[in-house]
């Protein structure tokens, strides 16, 4: 705090101040200094409390206060339109934010989410093969280029490359995410399980690393365990239907032992 006040322009440290908030309640009690930085501040702390249509309003209300040609404001709204799981929305925010910064790596692991999701393959490898002439040492670029392998089916490689952008930046969620992903692709539950913990002590908000590991001990035939993750999934997702089906589905397999 004592940092943003004395260099109020220094948009680092309003990002890590950003990442010692913990709750809504906690944003509401700081005494922030009265500068414009503020408005940016205040979404990024709802996307990293994963509030994302609070941020994604927040961003909306910049774009109509004339920062529509900004490129790190549709960055982010794009995030949080893919974490709403509205995927064409997200899509092009990307689409706009590349024509106005075609050298920007900014959230382009996200992109790379969306052109998977929608099963863009010929986009995808393009997004790759630009992010390489780019910046072939970014953790993001190996992450983008690990999505393309995923998608072509090639999950050896794709966990190659994500182990690539890990040992670039550790403190990487999103990798640690997806390696778990190609992990359980190849059957291995047991690597798939080290990598979500590994996503959960970095990111104990993120559902994906909980749902993760309840898909992991599911497939270890541990319902119990599974239960466990895939509650904690869904309050952290409480209208996502994929958490109540799983659920379900363990409850069903818990029934079933107990007769």
């Amino acid at each position: 705090i004592n940092s943003v006040t004395l260099a109020p322009l220094n948009w680092a440290a309003w990002l890590l101040t950003a990442k010692t908030i913990t709750s809504k309640e906690a944003l509401d009690t700081l005494t922030l200094p009265q500068h414009w930085m503020q408005s940016f501040f205040i979404p990024q702390v709802h996307l990293e409390l994963q509030l994302f249509e609070e941020a994604a309003s927040f961003y909306k209300q910049l774009l109509l206060q004339g920062l529509d040609k900004s490129p790190f404001i549709l960055s982010q709204l794009a995030v949080c339109y893919y974490n709403l799981r509205e995927i064409v929305d997200s899509y092009e925010s990307f689409v706009n934010q590349r024509e106005l910064d075609p050298f920007s790596l900014e959230n382009m692991d996200t992109f790379s989410n969306v052109l998977f999701v929608h099963n863009m393959k010929p986009e995808l490898g393009l997004l790759a093969q630009s992010l390489q002439e780019i910046d072939t040492y970014k953790p993001t670029t190996s992450f983008v280029v690990a999505n393309y392998y995923s998608i072509s089916n090639q999950h050896n490689m794709a966990i190659v490359y994500f182990q690539r952008a890990l040992k670039i930046n550790r403190n990487y969620p999103a990798a640690w995410i997806l390696l778990g992903h190609e992990y359980i692709e190849l059957k291995q539950p047991e690597l798939a399980n080290e990598a979500y913990r590994q996503a959960k002590e970095l990111n104990a908000a993120d559902w994906r690393a909980w749902y993760g590991l309840g898909q992991t001990h599911e497939l270890l035939q541990m319902h119990s365990f599974a239960l466990h993750y895939y509650r904690h999934a869904m309050e952290l997702r409480p209208n996502d239907s994929r958490m109540v089906v799983a659920m379900g589905v363990c409850y069903e397999q818990l029934d079933s032992s107990d007769k």
